[in-house]
């Protein structure tokens, strides 16, 4: 049994301190703190010593470590300071105004691996320009117009997303002849208000 050096407190008790743990150690603890709703803390954690940066930054799939983008996050910036990890915009409302935040991270399809979108329709024509693909990487894609339906192209993500799992679709359709073999791993698609228009979606009778 290996044993490591603690410091002795006011009443002789001795103390582990965390910097002097060895890195799996670290990783676990780590692995531990950073669950799926903690998905920027990893940010803190990394300012604390360089050698905690060194082991996060340096198991970033152990960690599953991503970049979350918003309206407002600054991406070019974001993406110039960060290594090229996932890219997660989720829950995110089409703004008004400054959309230029999100079609900079659309831009990055190799490396967005989660994308939640909603706005009204004038707002959606300025990013489905930047939905092309491939989406090599790509597990989760929500979508959904607040207003009248948007019909997809058929060159949406691009024809490719063999990774993408769970695709939900409000008031937004796409042709269900073409899923398949954009997303052959497909496990979970909700379509809500859809419409269906002829020789795009053939439900069953």
């Amino acid at each position: 049994m290996r044993y490591f050096p603690t410091t002795v407190d006011c009443c002789d008790v001795g103390q582990l301190t965390i910097h002097i743990l060895p890195e799996h150690v670290l990783l676990d603890i780590f692995d531990f703190y950073l669950k799926p709703k903690r998905i920027e803390a990893w940010h803190t954690l990394v300012h604390v010593c360089q050698k905690w940066r060194n082991v996060i930054l340096g198991s970033p799939r152990r960690l599953r470590l991503q970049l979350v983008c918003k309206n407002k996050t600054p991406v070019r910036e974001l993406l110039g300071v960060w290594p090229p990890l996932p890219i997660n915009l989720s829950d995110c409302k089409l703004p008004t105004s400054g959309i230029h935040n999100i079609v900079a991270a659309l831009e990055q399809n190799s490396r967005l691996h989660t994308i939640s979108l909603a706005g009204p329709r004038s707002q959606w024509e300025y990013v489905l320009g930047a939905i092309q693909g491939p989406f090599p990487i790509l597990t989760r894609l929500n979508l959904s117009s607040y207003s009248r339906e948007l019909a997809l192209p058929d060159s949406f993500l691009g024809g490719s997303a063999p990774r993408l799992r769970h695709l939900k679709l409000n008031r937004i359709s796409f042709p269900l002849s073409k899923l398949h073999l954009c997303a052959p791993d497909l496990v979970d698609l909700y379509l809500q208000n859809i419409f269906f228009i002829p020789g795009t979606f053939h439900p069953r009778q």
